[in-house]
């Protein structure tokens, strides 16, 4: 990534599902270096530090969120949350 594509998505916020590893922590740590503030959720409430900590480190703002996406009123929960 070159100087002009960095910071391309600030001052956005992005809610990524999934996102205690594998592909979904991979995608916040990228909307991090993008310059997006990233909330970092998956049912796994225990296993998204890393990621919440990767963000952070990247100067970015995280909040992290125990969500079953499968279940609809945890996800309606979630949302007013998120950082804005």
């Amino acid at each position: 990534m070159d100087e002009g594509e960095a910071r391309r998505v600030q001052p956005k916020v992005a809610l990524v599902m999934g996102a205690a590893r594998g592909m979904g922590g991979a995608i916040a740590e990228r909307l991090a270096q993008e310059g997006a503030d990233v909330a970092v959720a998956d049912r796994r409430d225990t296993l998204w530090q890393d990621t919440a900590q990767a963000v952070t480190a990247l100067g970015r703002r995280t909040l992290t969120l125990s969500v079953d996406v499968t279940d609809t009123a945890q996800v309606e929960q979630a949302g007013p949350d998120a950082p804005r």
